[in-house]
């Protein structure tokens, strides 16, 4: 590791310069260090937000310092660190601490110094001042260009790019084809949202940087009025000075299909937890069965994934839930006899058979965790090519960590069962014969779907459209 690290900043409020910022910095800084023959790092990053969380580079800064090989930091200026002062504190701190000297083009600072001290704080407590300020002028600069018509935040939507040369908004012919051939199609009234995006996808149409078109993403480019010309800041839309791409008619009629498609009557005990909710797992593609109602034919479970390229859907055929109840009736009574049998022969089968079977559960949770662990690794990748945007990515990576979390959990679950294995079997057969004498007794279904959970693991179900006459149930208890 070198001992000099470069660190440059270009703020939100540098984007609005004409002249390279970044690249001037990197030159300032790369022949102050040249010339002073000291070999460094350099670690850049653009329009990020002040805080440290937020800011890629800075934290690999402060992992390097951490590390104790870094003996200066050289930056343009203090606040290129931090305009936080709680984040500048905290820089100004660890930086003491690891003895790092800040060189800028003007100064040294020298941390053990006290008079470097008491400058830096107080320029910090200036440029938290100075922020402050600028961020002001940047609304009130926003506000005044969103009302004089001009896009003041984010990306143009699909059907227009921004012309960094005239700072203008300006259509995109060939990519605003495919935004009218969605109107188009949608207007026909033949198309849900849900069915334009899998035929969006089908055609081989991609939206902005290269992703996949899903029932919200069709639903957010219909309901959008930047379209109609009309440019938004704070939630309020104001004339733009951009092209519309659709008319005021179709932009209406629009909204009362969407509004139309909404109204489907809810059917009777459709949001209500079931018997099984949320336990059954598709033995096909590993997705949560829904428990649908049918007041007629009885209540099934059924996989409703599908693939959002091809819009294929999984191969798995509803099962009624009545058939996965005596599935399970059958599996808690036979779980108890091995309990009863285990005891009188010394708990020793049902310890080998209970130890077998949380292995097995304990290595399938361990696989999704690797899997989902690749697919955040993927996903960045994803976003780094520039095939998902930044927003998307984001979004995919928190809803895969939250996924993981679940697992971790689960999995320390069943790893805390397994690492006390010498636990008194006949206090558990007491718990499962009370859970299943509630089970038989238990008046609603949500009473019913809780008392299950206390013994249930999850339960695979498993018939394919390929072979409807076997029906699998697997059914991994706690």
């Amino acid at each position: 590791m070198k001992d000099t690290i470069i660190y440059i900043r270009k703020s939100r409020e540098d984007l609005e310069n004409k002249d390279d910022t970044l690249k001037n910095h990197t030159d300032i800084l790369t022949r102050l260090c040249k010339k002073n023959n000291w070999d460094f790092d350099l670690y850049a990053e653009v329009g990020t937000s002040d805080s440290i969380e937020s800011r890629t580079e800075i934290k690999k800064v402060i992992a390097a310092i951490k590390k104790g090989n870094v003996q200066r930091l050289v930056v343009m200026a203090l606040d290129r660190l931090s305009r936080n002062n709680y984040d500048g504190a905290y820089i100004q701190k660890l930086l003491e601490e690891h003895n790092v000297i800040v060189v800028t083009p003007q100064k040294t600072y020298d941390y053990s110094n006290d008079s470097d001290l008491m400058l830096s704080d107080f320029e910090r407590v200036i440029a938290a001042q100075e922020y402050r300020v600028i961020k002001k002028r940047l609304a009130i600069g926003k506000q005044i260009g969103a009302e004089n018509g001009r896009m003041v935040t984010g990306e143009p939507p699909l059907g227009y790019y921004f012309d960094r040369n005239t700072k203008t908004v300006k259509i995109d012919s060939e990519r605003a084809k495919v935004y009218r051939w969605i109107v188009e199609e949608y207007l026909t009234g033949n198309w849900t949202t849900h069915t334009l995006a899998i035929e969006f996808n089908k055609k081989g149409y991609r939206g902005d940087r290269g992703a996949l078109a899903n029932n919200n993403r069709i639903w957010k480019i219909l309901c959008n009025r930047f379209y109609l010309g009309e440019v938004k800041y704070k939630e309020v839309w104001y004339p733009g000075n951009h092209e519309p791409l659709i008319s005021e008619d179709e932009f209406n009629q629009i909204q009362k299909q969407l509004k139309g498609n909404n109204k489907i009557p809810q059917r009777q005990g459709y949001r209500k937890i079931k018997r099984l909710s949320q336990i059954c797992t598709c033995g096909c593609c590993g997705h949560t069965l829904t428990i649908v109602a049918d007041q007629k034919a009885g209540n099934y479970a059924r996989c409703w994934y599908a693939d959002p390229a091809t819009g294929d859907r999984c191969k798995q055929v509803r099962v009624f839930e009545e058939d996965i109840l005596e599935q399970l009736d059958i599996a808690i009574k036979a779980h108890i006899n091995d309990m009863q049998e285990s005891i009188s022969k010394g708990n020793t089968n049902y310890q080998d058979k209970l130890k077998k079977a949380l292995e097995k559960d304990m290595k399938a949770y361990e696989d999704e965790i690797e899997k989902i662990t690749t697919r955040e690794k993927n996903t960045v990748e994803l976003a780094k090519d520039g095939i998902i945007s930044l927003a998307e990515c984001k979004s995919e990576i928190n809803k895969l960590k939250e996924r993981k979390s679940d697992v971790q959990t689960s999995l320390s679950v069943l790893l805390y069962k397994y690492e006390n294995m010498s636990k008194d079997v006949k206090q558990e057969l007491k718990h499962f014969k009370d859970i299943y004498k509630q089970l038989n007794k238990t008046a609603t279904e949500e009473e019913y779907n809780s008392l299950v959970r206390e013994i249930i693991n999850k339960i695979v179900v498993t018939r394919s459209s390929e072979n409807r006459d076997e029906i699998m149930v697997d059914i991994s208890f706690l």
